[in-house]
């Protein structure tokens, strides 16, 4: 789980008609509450100062960017700029991993046979914002789709208790304040490339020091074996050229966290890694 106070929020990037401002206001007021958490930024190009190139301040917010909103609608299908060259953008970033494309059909339009029709668009069976009876209903329902998406990058927020009741937030790479845990005494002489854990103790406390033990003496290459079976949303790892003394909590915490695999498929994934030929 991630504090309010300690994360760094995921940029998101809202592609949009500037025909459709009304309807994109509408969306950023249902998103309040994730800007307020601090789980999210909201850029914007009306935030462009005037003599800024403008084309260019885009396409940087856009590569930057970890989720990108399409606000479809019929004007947006006939900009150029939103459908042939920020969508196209977004689309090959969603391809490369780099980001997460998420289409919002905001008014009935043919949008079926576009790039983006093979991802999961919202709201719930593409219906279109403007069509339900209740409009806060509708953008409900892609609120809470988007927030879906961005606790699987960020894991839940926890309010900030001023450290009484939670323990220290996983933080990114980018963040400063890194520490090493306190060092743990080896548990074994065997090394992790020839001897996996053959039994961990049963209190997760004990597992847990257990595996920071193991996992703080595998190489750098079979501990990103272990990050890439795992599927640990980039935001919450480190990158390989961190220390292993940031790495291997980052990856303990995930694994302890609501949404990842726990302390037991951690084990078994390791087992699996290190013991492979």
């Amino acid at each position: 789980m991630t504090s309010t106070a300690d994360q760094t929020p995921l940029k998101v990037f809202i592609s949009y008609s500037h025909r459709d401002e009304a309807l994109k206001k509408e969306l950023e007021e249902h998103l309040a509450l994730l800007k307020r958490l601090n789980k999210v930024q909201i850029w914007q190009d009306r935030a462009i100062d005037a003599g800024d190139e403008w084309n260019e301040q885009i396409r940087q917010a856009l590569d930057a960017a970890d989720i990108i909103l399409l606000l479809v609608t019929s004007r947006f299908i006939n900009s150029d700029f939103c459908f042939s060259k920020e969508m196209n953008r977004a689309m090959t970033r969603h391809g490369q991993g780099t980001a997460r494309v998420i289409p919002v059909v905001m008014a009935p339009c043919s949008w079926q046979k576009a790039a983006f029709a093979k991802l999961q668009v919202l709201p719930t069976d593409g219906k279109p914002v403007t069509e339900w009876s209740n409009r806060d209903s509708a953008f409900l329902n892609v609120t809470e789709g988007i927030t879906r998406v961005v606790d699987k990058l960020y894991g839940p927020v926890i309010e900030d208790d001023g450290g009484w009741s939670t323990p220290p937030a996983v933080k990114t790479a980018e963040q400063d304040g890194w520490s090493d845990p306190p060092a743990v005494a080896s548990t074994s002489s065997s090394s992790p490339s020839n001897e996996a854990v053959e039994a961990v103790p049963q209190s997760k406390t004990q597992k847990r020091l257990a595996l920071f033990q193991l996992l703080s003496d595998i190489p750098g290459p079979t501990f990103d074996s272990i990050v890439y079976a795992l599927n640990v949303p980039p935001p919450l790892m480190p990158p390989p050229m961190a220390p292993q003394g940031q790495r291997v909590p980052a990856l303990l915490n995930w694994a302890q966290s609501p949404v990842g695999c726990g302390l037991d498929e951690l084990e078994a994934v390791i087992n699996t890694v290190v013991k492979a030929p």
